[in-house]
């Protein structure tokens, strides 16, 4: 188990639909259901890539959770933390070496409920060792495809038990059960699971889909009726495009999807590199060409801009590691601390409140 002192980042660089993780080029060594509002929230996704003792809990949370309130005017906090499963065919989800523990994440809650920041709880299911994680084809959920759905489901409901009493006693607006399960597809044992993950917790109980999902048949999804969507829309844009071109491009592929799930759906997950040409593919964190902060300030504005227009739920800008320092952010170019794109962000809330 790798604490306190040196621990090193595992993240997976995923390419096409899935969410993407720092990629191995980026890694380096660290120290240790609601009422629906009338504009859209604006959350920022913070995500704690391994365990941390809870010292550093504090401190990491206190300075991350600030930043996200104070310095870009966000309402919500998507806490993020990783369960583990041995492989895609496995019937097995469980709490790992690298899982943010139940008491940790309830002093994340608490203290982004002290920053007046409403808490969203989403845990990520990291496939194998983590010597695989940084390889999307070896470790993406997107690929979990059990022997036994019923028992996987089961597996995945006793790891998410302590998290989702943690959710009740610390009074958690919403619980993300499970992101990206593309493979996994439509179970008759979801009703079952759901209603006990949504009793556990006394929260709304979300799912997030991923892009294909959410561009897809609705009736392939587990039946919640607070859906997310961690989405990265594959845009012919050129580097040239001007505001309203990333944005009409974006509202295009908004548009696919019905009205009426548009409104229940929330963004769980919106990213993209400050690289020049990445509209052609926003979730590949491995991409290479011209740094270009401005693609990642249009696309942000493009997505705050098509949330306000569809009256959709949420939007969570992804991501902010728990062990960032807002006084000396990590320079990877698809974090946006203290740059072009926290600018976007900042001026987010004001163009959902206009929707």
């Amino acid at each position: 188990m790798k604490r306190l002192a040196a621990i090193v980042v595992f993240a997976a660089a995923i390419t096409g639909c899935a969410h993407p993780f720092v990629p191995a080029t980026a890694l380096r060594i660290v120290r240790a259901p609601a009422a629906r509002l009338s504009a859209p929230r604006l959350g920022v996704d913070l995500y704690a890539e391994t365990s941390y003792p809870m010292s550093l809990v504090t401190t990491y949370g206190t300075r991350t959770l600030g930043y996200i309130e104070h310095g870009l005017d966000a309402q919500s906090v998507g806490i993020l933390w990783n369960l583990c499963s041995p492989g895609f065919h496995s019937d097995v989800v469980e709490r790992c070496a690298e899982s943010l523990s139940p008491a940790a994440l309830a002093s994340l809650a608490k203290l982004a409920q002290s920053d007046h920041l409403s808490v969203q709880l989403r845990p990520i299911i990291r496939v194998g060792p983590p010597s695989d994680w940084n390889n999307g084809g070896l470790s993406w959920e997107g690929k979990i495809r059990p022997s036994d759905k019923k028992k996987w489901l089961a597996s995945l409901l006793a790891a998410e038990l302590p998290y989702l009493r943690t959710a009740r006693s610390a009074h958690v607006a919403q619980f993300v059960v499970a992101t990206e399960l593309l493979a996994f597809g439509y179970s008759s044992y979801w009703p079952t699971f759901l209603a006990s993950a949504h009793a556990t917790c006394n929260c709304q109980v979300s799912y997030a889909e991923n892009t294909t999902q959410f561009l897809g048949p609705q009736r392939l999804l587990p039946p919640v009726r607070a859906l997310g969507a961690d989405f990265y829309p594959a845009l012919s844009l050129p580097v040239t495009a001007s505001q309203a071109q990333v944005t009409r491009a974006w509202e295009a592929s908004t548009t696919r999807v019905p009205e009426s799930r548009r409104e229940h759906t929330s963004l769980d997950e919106i990213s993209i590199l400050a690289t020049s040409g990445a509209y052609h593919s926003p979730a590949d964190w491995n991409l290479t060409g011209p740094y270009d902060p401005q693609v990642q300030a249009r696309w942000f504005t493009a997505t705050c801009q098509a949330a306000a227009r569809y009256h959709m739920r949420a939007v969570y800008f992804y991501m902010i590691p728990l062990d960032d320092d807002p006084a000396h952010p990590q320079p990877f170019r698809a974090f946006f601390v203290k740059n072009a794109g926290a600018r976007a962000i900042n001026a987010c809330r004001k163009i959902l409140a206009k929707g």
